[in-house]
């Protein structure tokens, strides 16, 4: 026989633990809709579960058998430090129901939709069905589709989405995961239960899967603090993922590949202003040096480019495309006048005053 599918194992599990009867009821209608996409019936994957958790394995040994005098065995004090830990478990969500119970007044209160629940409810309203009375609070299903662990229609997945605007940035998907979070142990806290992760309604859990799929695959990293938030989403979930790590690795790729670029980019910038030093500014133009040079030609060409505002190597250039480059020029040095030929350094005579 074909055993059981996990979720299908987990539902039924959170329906034999819980003692609040809205969760049971919750619980046995998944159960229900599970059963039957393998068609079965409730009282059948019930019998199922109870000999597959009493055998645990095909050849009759329950794996889980005496695995807590194992662990003891292994590591002294591990029962006792298992019981501690429970009993904290317990106690802490009985002080968080007590401040739940305090702020909203009563549980009904509680599990009443929250706002971003409302928008989402509103949204999905023309493909909705509820569950039956008195806890018809909760979905039944969306136009056929009922299992939160699968892909819904294309248009329930658009509505939901479209309810109120997606996250844009990790920092706001990681917000709005956090919220589906807390407000899931609200749920579990007024059914005074242990959270399992299906406590939330059809829709607004498709909401927050569809958030955490934007953190884990679909929004764009923009630097290196986005895929940190990435990878340490990722690596919260304590499993292996082919897909997210590749998200990931893709991440750090184009991000390596964009700065060297931008380095490269920067590099083809200074070299282009570098080779441009010695051009003729926009400012100035040719025609303003030239007129300067056949104005003065024994003027030396620093004098004209500190006047003109540009570098001495151009004047120098349209010096010598007038045919000018060997008329002598009168150079200062040390507060004396010399007069000097395009590209000699040596003074030939001084002039007077």
């Amino acid at each position: 026989m074909k055993r059981l599918d996990p979720k299908l194992v987990k539902v039924i599990a959170l329906w034999r633990g819980t003692e609040h009867e809205g969760e049971r009821q919750s619980a046995r209608a998944r159960i229900e809709t599970l059963a039957a996409q393998v068609g079965m019936t409730v009282e059948e994957a019930i019998s199922q579960d109870e000999a597959e958790r009493n055998a645990g394995t095909a050849d009759g040994v329950n794996v889980l058998h005496g695995f807590d005098d194992f662990m003891e065995a292994r590591e002294p004090g591990y029962k006792a430090r298992r019981a501690r830990e429970r009993s904290e478990k317990i106690a802490a969500r009985v002080a968080r129901r007590k401040v739940l119970l305090e702020r909203f007044d009563s549980e009904e209160a509680i599990t009443a939709p929250c706002e971003r629940e409302r928008l989402i409810l509103d949204a999905v309203k023309p493909w909705r069905t509820v569950r039956k009375p008195p806890y018809e609070r909760w979905t039944d299903a969306l136009d056929g589709w009922s299992d939160a662990w699968s892909n819904p229609p294309a248009h329930i997945d658009a509505a939901i989405r479209c309810a109120y605007p997606l996250p844009m940035t990790f920092a706001e998907a990681l917000a709005e995961h956090d919220y589906w979070e807390a407000r899931g142990l609200e749920l579990a806290d007024a059914w005074n239960t242990d959270r399992s992760g299906e406590e939330l309604d059809l829709a607004a859990c498709w909401r927050a899967r569809t958030v955490e799929r934007l953190i884990e695959f679909e929004l764009v990293a923009k630097d290196a603090a986005d895929v940190l938030a990435r990878f340490r989403f990722y690596r919260a979930r304590e499993c292996h993922d082919r897909k997210a790590e590749t998200a990931i690795f893709n991440d750090l790729e184009r991000i390596v590949m964009e700065a060297a670029a931008n380095v490269s980019s920067e590099d083809t910038c200074a070299q282009t202003s570098v080779s441009a030093a010695g051009s003729i500014p926009a400012t100035v133009q040719r025609g303003q040096i030239e007129a300067a040079i056949a104005a003065d030609p024994s003027r030396s060409d620093r004098s004209v480019a500190r006047e003109l505002g540009c570098s001495p190597t151009t004047v120098g250039k349209v010096r010598a495309s007038m045919g000018l480059g060997a008329v002598a020029r009168s150079v200062q040095r040390g507060g004396q006048m010399f007069a000097a030929r395009y590209g000699q350094s040596t003074p030939k005579e001084a002039l007077n005053g």
